[in-house]
């Protein structure tokens, strides 16, 4: 085999090898194991895809989301296709999505325990939501996204519309829908608004296209989410103009979705305004209602404790007092991540530890802090439990009590020895627990009615008694159970408003309620007498908790929120006086719009109307290897080679066991036709990965003939807990190539290893605060044995000189064994050579980089780019190689990177450019950090 036959066959394996490497990363390891036992029925309108363990209530949970349908559609005026639907009970963390390509939804069964959709049923009205966004690509399936679709498949139908219309539309009319069809939604919850209500009423308004962009639009201070913002616009649209005219505007942005801000457009031609006038004037009338709200309010004089002031908007929520009465908190920001803090009198803070709690419901009980974290399955992304930490920060004790649990809400007893938390099984049953604090074994369980998912827990002041809140039937009480005698009371009748953070002090329950319009602290006795509202305060009062001889509680300001307090006796002693709501239901007189208004509320779901239950829906197995011919998409490609094309065929499974391709093309260049499929199979460990492709030259056609099969394996395992962030992946690769009429036969190889530890990141972190990566390829021929290739990368971060900044120590090296063949290039050079340029067997790299934010613009050029963040990145890169003789290359230069979102979307995108000057011959350049396009200056 001579060197050019042995040059091509190289190139071959180093293009061809990677389509199974991207068959690995497409896959990624988010499946549940694979001993689950996959069931499915069929309604009229959906098949829906559970495990096993759910099949006794599947019926039950099938009949609640069939009847939402007629619903969701109707406003919309359109019919849906029929969608799969998977419920998902092996998550610890409540979400619900629906994804285009390959189309399907999934709804994860764990309610949240922090209670952001108020009291409603979860399932239903997370569905609700969900079933709103079916009807929506639906209804846009029109024009040229159906074009799209004919041309692409789903991918088609899946991207235009997400192109054309930005993300505040569709959750918006998401949030109103689900709070139009029954007595709960997020548009009834006062916590919902409360950062919007904040900024217009303190003259904070962000233009249209920083408030559309949501969370991604500042690195410097808090916007509104675009479901906050998109749920106040959508309902100001349909009250102004009509369901007619949000049905045009949405008919007219599919039928031209390739055209950029094509929402601009059709908000302009069906309203006579733009969409930034139509953004104002919402505004201006939330401004006068929220405005008239506050005017009789009476307001509670407060004391501050900690501001959230200055240049950063932090979040401070107060935990309760140490022994020596400074004051335990939980503080947020962009800056860092979740951390547990202490506060002297004198406002100074101290860092205990950084955490990363599941949720916001952490427990202290004077000496030590009690949380849950998530910790993932090593193998099965879908796959999650619980575990309870607790932390001593007297002791130093940080430690876990319970790993692979589904324990929620923990609350640790005074006296540290016994931890109360709700637990919901895969079966969706609830109990309220209670286990050793040291051991972390189950003392006992206390169920809860069928149907009703517990919340929150705390255990009152003598620790005989566990007060939670209890979600049934959409509406929430607060109850009081008592472990030694079993009896379990309520505190406050079972109501349809939001309430949340109960904190026993003494005899009084103190606890978040929206009776009144806004979040205001509310007390009732462990008797479950004499209920009535604490504190008031303009924009929110949430997390109280107990202070020495005061009350402590997080009070919501422009900055964020500020731990505030007032003397715990004129708390006991605040007169008990009926309150009444003036929320604004800003969602009012749409009803008319919607036949099926208030369709759900209390007793209207169905687990509490026995005659509306359906019981004809056949239950069957699931076959998981049917997504191995879910060809859902179509696709035009690149070659192999590069210089052809091909046209692929997409098949994914909705479970994400399975992905695969086959393709079709021709090179113009090597002058030959090839077909072929590559794929991964997840459903065991390790991923199995396979493929193969054939060539044979256009002139005549079948003369020759070669064949490339491929097999592999991945091995992706996740450590990551709390914290860190741990990662290991492994694969290994084999390649045979043959030549049918030559007899001639390649046997080769390709290994990755890829392993990182690092800190999480805060909003703000460019790199990883603290971590470590390594990263090998081996490529090597078995037989013939013509060329061995070792690559290894290395990269440690740490924290910069100040917040925000990070410093990346990077370390290469590449070997190239002797061989026949040839070196093939490095896989690091300095930045300003290109690794083409390289043909030696041995190289190694050291390189240097310092990276901080220049600057938060939040700067909008029309609704063509929005910028968040310009940063800048200073390096240093040398490489030395020894053979054939010793040489030294070393360039220095700066890096300026800009964060953008084009058109009004979401998608973050990144953009650079760098001066160069290299210390070996003086010359400089200036190129992008994409391309590697630029210029030579000297």
């Amino acid at each position: 085999m001579n060197k050019k036959v042995l040059f091509i066959v190289i190139v071959l394996i180093c293009t061809l090898l990677p389509v199974l490497e991207s068959a690995a990363q497409s896959i990624n390891n988010v499946q549940v194991p694979s001993s689950v036992k996959w069931k499915k029925l069929d309604t009229p309108h959906f098949t829906m895809i559970f495990p096993e363990e759910l099949e006794p209530k599947a019926v039950e949970i099938a009949a609640s989301l069939e009847k939402y349908y007629p619903a969701d559609e109707y406003s919309l005026d359109t019919e849906t296709q029929r969608w799969p639907v998977i419920i998902n009970n092996s998550l610890v963390f409540p979400n619900a999505y629906v994804q285009g390509a390959p189309r399907h939804s999934q709804l994860y069964t764990i309610p949240s325990q922090e209670g952001f959709i108020g009291t409603a049923n979860w399932l239903e009205s997370i569905w609700s939501h969900e079933l709103r966004h079916i009807v929506q690509n639906d209804k846009m399936l029109r024009g040229f996204t159906a074009f799209a679709h004919w041309l692409a498949g789903e991918y088609g139908s899946s991207a235009m519309p997400h192109f054309a219309v930005p993300n505040w539309l569709w959750e918006g009319d998401a949030v109103l829908t689900e709070t139009l069809l029954s007595s709960g939604g997020r548009g009834r919850i006062a916590g919902f608004e409360r950062e919007m209500r904040t900024d217009l009423l303190t003259g904070t308004r962000f233009n249209y296209y920083k408030a559309s962009l949501g969370y991604y639009s500042s690195y410097r201070e808090p916007v509104p989410s675009w479901y906050v913002m998109g749920y106040h616009l959508c309902a100001y649209i349909r009250t102004e103009y009509g369901i007619d005219a949000f049905n045009r505007i949405l008919e007219m942005s599919a039928d031209f979705s390739f055209t950029p801000l094509i929402l601009n457009i059709a908000v302009k031609q069906v309203t006579g305004k733009q969409i930034e006038e139509i953004y104002d004037d919402c505004l201006d009338d939330l401004e006068r209602l929220w405005s008239s709200q506050l005017q009789n309010r009476q307001i509670t004089p407060v004391e501050t404790v900690k501001d959230a002031g200055g240049h950063e908007y932090t979040n401070y929520y107060p935990l309760g007092v140490f022994d020596d009465n400074d004051t335990a908190a939980l503080k947020t920001s962009a800056a860092d991540i979740y951390s547990l803090i202490k506060i002297d009198s004198s406002g100074k803070e101290k860092l205990l530890r950084r955490i990363a709690p599941l949720d916001k419901n952490i427990s202290f009980n004077g000496s030590v802090f009690c949380w849950t974290e998530v910790k993932k399955d090593i193998r099965w992304g879908n796959l999650s439990w619980s575990g309870i930490r607790v932390y001593n920060p007297e002791t130093g004790e940080y430690r876990k009590v319970t790993g692979k649990t589904r324990y929620l809400s923990p609350s640790i007893s005074p006296d540290g020895k016994l931890i109360a938390a709700v637990e919901i099984t895969p079966e969706l049953d609830s109990f309220i627990v209670v286990i050793d604090a040291e051991s972390g074994e189950l003392i006992d369980r206390f169920a809860e009615p069928a149907g009703a998912y517990p919340s929150q827990t705390c255990w009152s002041s003598d620790g005989t008694g566990i007060v939670y809140l209890r979600q049934f039937d959409w509406m929430e009480s607060i109850r009081l159970l008592s472990p030694d005698n079993r009896k379990n009371l309520a505190l406050t009748a079972p109501s349809t408003f939001n309430i949340s953070s109960p904190a026993v002090i003494g005899e009084w329950v103190y606890y978040v309620s929206e009776q009144s319009g806004l979040e205001s602290i509310h007390k009732v006795k462990l008797s479950g007498s004499e209920e009535g509202i604490v504190i008031s305060r303009p924009f929110g009062a949430v997390a109280p908790a107990g202070g020495s001889e005061r009350l402590l509680f997080a009070d919501y300001g422009e900055a964020g929120f500020t731990i505030a307090s007032i003397p715990l006796e004129s708390a006991e002693k605040a007169a008990v006086v009926p309150t009444v709501s003036d929320h604004v239901d800003y969602f009012d007189g749409l009803q008319e719009q919607e036949a099926w208004a208030g369709m759900s509320g209390p007793g209207k779901s169905i687990d509490s109307n026995e005659e509306d239950k359906t019981t004809d829906f056949e239950i069957t197995d699931y076959n998981k290897a049917a997504g191995l011919v879910n060809f859902h998409s179509r696709s035009i490609t690149n070659s192999n080679s590069g210089t052809g094309i091909a046209v692929s065929l997409q098949a994914d499974d909705i479970l994400n066991n399975s992905t695969g391709s086959i393709y079709a093309g021709w090179d113009p260049v090597q002058s030959e036709f090839m077909t072929g499929a590559a794929g991964a199979w997840a459903g065991f460990f390790p991923v199995l990965l396979y493929g193969f492709e054939a060539q044979t030259p256009l002139a005549g056609f079948g003369t020759s003939l070669s064949s490339n099969i491929f097999s592999g394996i991945w091995l992706p395992m996740d450590f990551s807990g709390g914290i860190i962030n741990h990662t290991l992946s492994i694969q290994e690769i084999m390649l045979i190539e043959s030549s049918l009429f030559s007899g001639e036969h390649v046997l080769a190889s390709q290994a990755f290893l890829n392993w990182s530890l690092s800190r999480k990141s805060a909003k703000r972190d460019i790199f990883p605060p603290f971590g470590i990566s390594v990263s090998t390829i081996w490529y090597y021929s078995i037989m013939p044995a013509f060329y061995n290739h070792l690559s290894a990368e290395a990269k440690i971060f740490i924290p910069g000189f100040f917040p925000s900044h990070g410093i990346k120590l990077g370390l290469s090296a590449d070997y190239n064994l002797e061989s026949s063949a040839g070196n093939l290039p490095p896989g690091q050079v300095p930045r300003g050579y290109l690794t083409s340029g390289f043909d030696v067997p041995l190289m190694a790299g050291l390189s240097l980089d310092y990276s901080l934010p220049l600057v938060y613009p939040d700067l909008a050029i029309g609704g063509f780019m929005y910028i968040p963040r310009i940063y800048v990145n200073g390096f240093i890169d040398a490489a030395v190689s020894w053979i054939p003789e010793p040489a030294v290359y070393s360039t220095t230069g700066m890096e300026f990177f800009i964060d953008f979102h084009l058109f009004n979307n979401s998608v973050p995108l990144r953009a650079g450019f760098r001066f160069i000057y290299d210390l070996k011959d003086g010359s400089m350049r200036i190129e992008d950090t994409t391309l590697l396009l630029g210029i030579d200056i000297l």
